[in-house]
């Protein structure tokens, strides 16, 4: 709300850009999505996400194979991770119960094929992870933020292992994915994290650029796990893309990145 009282203008006009991208998205649905197969839902998000990271000047680049498919773990450091991954390639996505209630947003991810996971009951992790096992099975690319939580983009969380049992198995690719945000021109000090943006995004300066890191690797460590349950093969992914996240995002310089392909931006 501060945010809104020091910038009326700026955060009014942003929403309703982001509400026209909303209809448009709807329509969108309505003409290419609505009746035909499931696939298409994964496209339809990725166009939908693009559109909106652009608003708030969003440009991502990325480093590594990009998966088509496969079961993609990923830290976690805000919503617009989902945007920022979905941007990049068609998936699939698992999240929170709650986010199905949530309005207008909630609708959207039912939309996108989204899996829900009711943390609370253990029960309910099993027919979850059935649902995974089909979306693999049909070739989908599934993401999971297994750290439970958003953090600030220091470390890696401790991992909730329990949805990874269908990665357990040899059949279908595993693939981590380490997120970062910086500010890379604009009011704010260019070089900057911006771990944990949020709302907040909505009352930056229109001269700020954003700039979001996205370094995939295939989870070799954790593959050669196969046998063992959830909860090791849970350790072992987590010190892979732990790994990952220090090679990757500590450079000499906060701009000096290396291997990076620039996708999309204005």
């Amino acid at each position: 709300m501060q945010g809104l009282r020091q910038h009326p203008f700026r955060v009014t006009g942003r929403l309703f850009w982001v509400s026209g991208e909303l209809i448009r998205a709807a329509l969108d649905f309505l003409v290419r999505c609505a009746f035909r197969p499931e696939s298409s839902r994964a496209l339809w998000q990725q166009r939908a996400a693009r559109r909106h990271l652009r608003i708030f000047r969003f440009e991502a680049e990325v480093s590594g194979a990009i998966p088509a498919h496969g079961l993609l773990v990923s830290n976690h450091l805000s919503y617009l991770d989902i945007l920022v991954l979905a941007a990049i390639t068609p998936a699939m996505f698992v999240a929170k119960r709650e986010v199905r209630s949530w309005p207008v947003l909630g609708w959207f991810t039912q939309l996108a094929g989204t899996l829900f996971i009711d943390r609370e009951r253990r029960m309910h992790v099993g027919p979850v992870n059935a649902e995974i096992q089909t979306a693999l099975e049909h070739g989908a690319l599934v993401v999971l933020f297994p750290e439970g939580t958003s953090s600030d983009g220091r470390t890696v969380l401790p991992f909730r292992s329990s949805l990874l049992e269908p990665a357990t198995l040899p059949a279908h690719p595993l693939h981590v994915s380490c997120i970062e945000y910086v500010i890379t021109d604009g009011d704010a000090q260019p070089g900057n994290s911006l771990n944990g943006v949020g709302g907040g995004i909505l009352y930056h300066s229109p001269t700020d650029r954003f700039k979001v890191m996205v370094s995939y690797g295939y989870g070799i460590d954790a593959i050669r796990s196969h046998g063992r349950g959830a909860n090791s093969f849970g350790l072992l992914v987590q010190l892979d893309l732990g790994r990952i996240h220090s090679e990757t995002f500590r450079p000499t310089h906060p701009l000096q990145w290396r291997g990076w392909q620039q996708l999309f931006g204005n």
